[in-house]
């Protein structure tokens, strides 16, 4: 009896020996990609490897060069969604060759990001992908590149320079905006959509008339009547100190010129007949505003927040100014006080 008991303590002992010997196995040998700087995952059927970010705990510099394969040997294709966000430590980047894509905000609010290199794979760059990377200077898009997003480059506000590569025929709403710094837009020669004139990108490349889709504060707007109009968040957030429209201009988009909060002049055209919403919210530096008796329509919120708008001066009666607004949905001011003078009389705005 006692000799069975000795027997099975013995084959008990043993059998969480071996256990135990298993556990410490796995913690001392760590999967491969643990020990790599870059964090990565897989595609379930094995196609692709997307990154994930910086392991920091083993990454020893913050210039960060990405593998064209994982340690799995599989090709990286895709910097997945979030990836960097608010990684503040990053201060270059060079993604490899081969890799198709940059999801939503893969790099969003990487303040210290001053240059990154994208491969001419790169077709797609999605929503927020660089959204607010102050530091940006300069970037240079990829050849292949067909798609960019919403606000992809919104508050680089260091961003000097753009050019617009071949087969981009569209890009999102402010993908640009509040880039106060940029002061050069240009435009690849076999591009069928775009062309760049002293500094104002134009879409409609072969159209008689032409709209602005991006300018910057260097921008010359072209006064032979080949411009009808400005497009949504054009230079939103720009450097500018003046913005004169030339006639022929009929139309200002959407936050066109919101957030330039150095304009201190604006010159509206006779022939302009919209003005979106919030064309020139947050232009705080403007005090008088003259507007033509053309314009049929005044978005909302359109002098919003011009905080030093004394005087608006239009040029028809008070029934068609009240019929202007009512067309875009209503008050095109918020915390302003003023005065719109119309042909027939005045009328006190007050918040």
């Amino acid at each position: 009896m006692k000799k069975r008991i000795v027997i099975l303590l013995i084959s008990l002992f043993a059998v969480l020996s071996l256990s135990l010997v298993g556990c410490l196995g796995t913690e001392d040998e760590p999967e491969t990609e643990e020990k790599t700087p870059i964090k990565f995952s897989h595609f379930e059927d094995g196609s692709g490897a997307l990154v994930e970010g910086v392991n920091w705990d083993v990454c020893t510099t913050t210039d960060i060069v990405v593998p064209a394969t994982s340690p799995k040997g599989v090709p990286v294709v895709c910097i997945d969604a979030g990836a960097f966000e608010n990684d503040t430590k990053i201060t270059s980047i060079v993604l490899p060759e081969g890799l198709d894509r940059i999801q939503e905000g893969a790099f969003k609010n990487c303040t210290s990001l001053k240059s990154v290199k994208i491969p001419d794979s790169v077709d797609t760059i999605r929503e927020y992908a660089f959204f607010g990377c102050t530091a940006l200077e300069e970037v240079k898009l990829p050849a292949s590149l067909f798609q960019l997003g919403d606000n992809a480059f919104w508050g680089c506000k260091s961003l000097k320079s753009v050019e617009i590569p071949e087969l981009l025929e569209r890009f999102g709403n402010s993908t640009f905006a509040s880039c106060p710094s940029l002061e050069s837009i240009t435009v690849s020669e076999n591009n069928a959509a775009f062309v760049a004139v002293d500094n104002c990108l134009m879409s409609g490349k072969n159209m008689t008339k032409k709209c602005i889709v991006l300018g910057c504060k260097t921008s010359k707007i072209p006064t032979d009547g080949s411009v009808d109009s400005i497009g949504s968040y054009a230079f939103s957030g720009s450097d500018l100190t003046s913005i004169i429209l030339p006639e022929g201009i009929e139309y200002i988009g959407d936050c066109a010129f919101s957030g330039c909060t150095s304009v201190t002049s604006i010159s509206l055209p006779e022939s302009l007949t919209h003005i979106g919403y919030s064309a020139f919210y947050g232009c705080e530096g403007i005090t008088e505003v003259h507007i033509g008796k053309n314009v049929v329509t005044i978005g909302y919120g359109a002098f919003g927040l011009c905080s030093n708008l004394t005087d608006v001066y239009y040029d028809n009666v008070k029934s068609r100014w009240e019929y202007a607004q009512l067309n875009q949905g209503g008050y095109p001011f918020e915390e302003v006080t003023c005065t719109v003078h119309c042909t027939d009389g005045s009328i006190e705005i007050v918040p």
